[in-house]
């Protein structure tokens, strides 16, 4: 993990996986550390936001074994392909319309 300064009230931590992100920041939620705002995970990074003082080597601390929260229900959103910029999109990924949507509606977010 790489930690970097964000602001006078922020730290942003960097990771090598979204799994990482994902149980880090419930670790440190679980964790309840005063100080801390929020928590805002993204696909390799969490958003630390704190109150000053902060003791930034907190989060570098060990942590209970890392796993990756159980993902709850799926939920299916319905998309509508139809924006102005599809074919666009398609020719500067060098693919078809019907390609871009077949790969964006296949993938599962978390």
């Amino acid at each position: 993990m790489n930690l970097l300064p964000y602001g006078p009230r922020a730290v942003l931590a960097e990771f090598d996986s979204l799994e990482e992100v994902m149980a880090t920041a419930t670790a440190w939620r679980a964790a309840g550390q005063s100080g801390i705002i929020d928590l805002v995970p993204a696909a390799r990074t969490v958003l630390v936001v704190h109150d000053a003082p902060f003791d930034r080597e907190w989060l570098r601390q060990p942590l209970p074994t890392l796993t990756t929260p159980a993902i709850g229900e799926l939920i299916t959103i319905d998309v509508a392909y139809d924006g102005e910029d599809l074919p666009a999109v398609a020719a500067a990924l060098g693919m078809s319309r019907d390609e871009v949507v077949s790969i964006h509606s296949a993938a599962v977010y978390v």
